[in-house]
């Protein structure tokens, strides 16, 4: 069984990122405007807006879950994690705002056992984060819920 799940995104999120690539330029138009602007910021702004793209495209971007027979791959850009199916200690709710492959701070912290057996841990963000573990579960053969009840609230 291979299903595939795509990231959840928070909307102020997205925005902060698009503004962050966005309002220099505005600033800038407007500055124009009002005087010259030397070519040379119009173009350290291009390259910086360049990397800042191909930052995000190589690393945030695009990010999924995928559960295979063994193994539970996530994609952020051009990163793969690949975690083993049976190294999963526990899944539990997080609203952790640690970096991680995941846009939106909904999200799940899926506990994994190393190759020297030491506790890791990797935030995903899947849309659907009830489905997501319920294949996960049935992919694994067992229940992974490190707390029980429904997601904590504030």
């Amino acid at each position: 069984m291979t299903r595939t799940h795509p990231t959840a995104y928070d909307a102020w999120l997205v925005a902060l990122v698009v503004a962050a690539l966005v309002v220099p330029w505005i600033l800038i138009l407007v500055d124009d405007d009002v005087r010259p602007v030397p070519t040379s910021m119009w173009l350290l702004l291009g390259g910086t807006t360049a990397l800042v793209v191909a930052l995000l495209r190589g690393f945030a971007w695009p990010v999924r879950y995928t559960i295979d027979d063994d193994v539970l791959i996530v994609r952020s850009g051009l990163i793969r994690y690949r975690i083993v199916l049976g190294s999963i200690v526990r899944v539990e709710w997080s609203h952790s705002p640690v970096s991680s492959p995941a846009w939106s701070l909904k999200r799940l912290r899926v506990v994994f056992r190393t190759g020297r057996n030491i506790n890791s841990e990797l935030l995903i963000s899947p849309r659907d984060r009830e489905e997501f573990l319920a294949d996960l579960e049935q992919a694994c053969g067992r229940s992974l819920s490190g707390e029980t009840g429904p997601e904590p609230t504030g």
